[in-house]
């Protein structure tokens, strides 16, 4: 929440004036005016690999404390100028559950 609103302060007139609940210690505090450390002293992501690194690919992917279910990327890549070699090499955009596949 606090990295959305950041991020788009624009489209979140308003939400200027979010006070803190929880946890006691930032309790009352306007929360755009914190920095995350304060508010979420653990890190989101606690391990991150990069793996199977070949010519056209390579595979990211990470442990980390939220339960979204996404551990990872597989990302294929290709010269802008051969979009073509991409799909007659036969590969799919596609994933196993929990890894998604991007084409860049």
């Amino acid at each position: 929440l606090w990295e959305w609103l950041s991020d788009h302060r624009k489209w979140a007139r308003g939400y200027d004036n979010v006070r803190c609940e929880q946890p006691a210690e930032v309790q009352g505090k306007l929360l755009l005016t914190m920095e995350p450390q304060e508010f979420c002293d653990v890190p989101l992501i606690l391990k991150i690999a990069i793996q199977d690194i070949q010519p056209y690919s390579v595979l990211v992917s990470w442990q980390s404390r939220e339960h979204s279910g996404l551990h990872g990327y597989h990302i294929i890549y290709h010269s802008l100028d051969t979009v073509e070699d991409v799909s007659s090499r036969g590969r799919t955009v596609g994933g196993g559950e929990g890894m998604r596949k991007s084409l860049l």
